[in-house]
């Protein structure tokens, strides 16, 4: 592993946090869990669609490890010697579901596993399939020279929101100011430069591949095409229709129809009105939201990932925080700046505190506040969430046990979760 820098080594030795949704999910109703149940199937089939937003192999490597683990005896996993070829496989496979893809999504560096390209044949050289698939994409697992280490625009990192890989920054700036010009919403485009036009791809089940005309950018015409990732989308649609069925009021329902529209054609508005209606669902036993949300590994900052979670309602926790919202108006005239620097109006966000019972992610935060769009915020509202399985799981605790003096140590990490729902 020497020609490997070590930045780009896979984290060795990490914790895995149970955050026991099993225990939180049996609280729910049959109908509810069913709910639940389809929301999740829907934000998992949206995984291809986040893998090919991540690097142009991550498909094909979530393709190699799906089935390695699989088609593997479940006891051989179970026991891999610590730091062997197979442990720091199975490591590799861990931080490739956690962030959804080979590079990290806190922190853009591509990673690779701890084991040799020969190592790593070895283990699979048994099963054909699997080896096949591993041919498929074992260079690109272990390419990371020049722009292939790190997230970026050329030359400085590798993208596949823009394409070739010599795309450039000026030419991204310089489209979306003809799509912006145009009324074109861009958070669910890619952008792929042709010898003789510019296609902005939305990801939608609709297929448009001639596309529509929008404007001239650099001497070539500027297109807006349909049916990225169609594929994939058209089996989210079908596990959210299946949601549909069991809905809890018809503000979900409504919510639910407007993100099926938005995954169909493409339709940004159509994803502002879901926005609209989920924060009109307040305090919902389950709380699931999905789309394409954050823009956090677009270079540009712009163009956003699939992500979605489904969860539980902790109502005891949950309690502490309405309180807390209640006081807002209070506490606001409390803090240490003008008044000028606050919005005209302050809508109070629902704020609730959720269990996890599945998230398509490129990491798992502690807390949410969405949606992002302002035209929600300012004249709807918002929600804020923390995760509270998250927060109190053992790898989060014991992640902070580093800033804390020695003597503290030990109480901290057994009344941590105590502790959080005191907070």
């Amino acid at each position: 592993m020497k020609s490997i820098p070590p930045a780009n080594l896979c984290t060795t030795d990490f914790l895995i946090g149970d955050l026991k949704a099993p225990q939180y999910a049996a609280g729910l109703t049959p109908k509810e869990l069913q709910y639940a149940a389809n929301m999740i199937l829907a934000q998992n089939a949206g995984a291809l669609v986040l893998f090919d937003q991540v690097s142009k192999e991550s498909k094909k490597i979530h393709a190699f490890l799906s089935a390695f683990l699989t088609e593997t005896p479940i006891e051989k996993l179970r026991n891999a010697e610590q730091n062997s070829p197979l442990f720091y496989l199975l490591e590799f496979a861990c931080a490739f579901y956690y962030n959804s893809g080979n590079y990290l999504g806190f922190g853009d560096t591509k990673f690779v596993p701890r084991l040799t390209k020969e190592q790593l044949r070895e283990i699979v050289k048994e099963n054909a399939h699997v080896s096949k698939l591993l041919d498929e994409c074992i260079e690109d697992i272990y390419d990371v020279s020049g722009p292939k280490s790190q997230l970026g625009f050329n030359p400085d990192g590798c993208t596949v929101y823009y394409q070739p890989d010599d795309f450039t920054q000026s030419e991204a700036e310089g489209i979306d100011q003809v799509l912006k010009a145009a009324g074109v919403r861009i958070e669910n485009t890619a952008i792929i430069r042709h010898a003789d036009k510019y296609e902005v791809s939305v990801a939608s089940i609709e297929v448009d591949e001639k596309g529509q005309k929008v404007g001239t950018y650099n001497g070539k015409d500027v297109y807006v095409t349909k049916g990225r990732s169609s594929e994939a989308l058209k089996k989210v649609v079908k596990h959210l229709n299946e949601a549909l069925k069991n809905v809890a009021n018809d503000t979900q329902a409504e919510m639910i129809k407007c993100l099926i529209e938005h995954f169909t054609t493409g339709s940004v508005a159509a994803h502002v009105k879901y926005s609209e209606h989920w924060v009109k669902d307040v305090d919902p036993v389950v709380e699931t939201h999905t789309g394409f949300i954050e823009n956090y590994r677009d270079p540009k900052g712009c163009r956003c990932e699939f992500e979605g979670f489904v969860s539980c309602v902790d109502k005891n926790e949950s309690v502490a925080l309405h309180n807390f919202v209640d006081s807002s108006a209070t506490i606001l005239k409390l803090l240490p700046y003008p008044k000028e620097y606050e919005r005209a109006t302050f809508n109070p966000p629902s704020y609730n505190a959720l269990n996890i019972l599945q998230m398509t992610s490129t990491g798992y935060p502690i807390g949410i506040n969405i949606p992002n769009y302002d035209e929600i915020r300012l004249n709807v509202g918002f929600k804020n969430v923390t995760l509270s399985n998250v927060l109190s799981s053992v790898a989060v605790q014991k992640s902070v046990l580093g800033i804390l003096d020695p003597s503290i140590r030990d109480v901290f990490s057994e009344y941590c979760e105590q502790v959080e729902s005191l907070a």
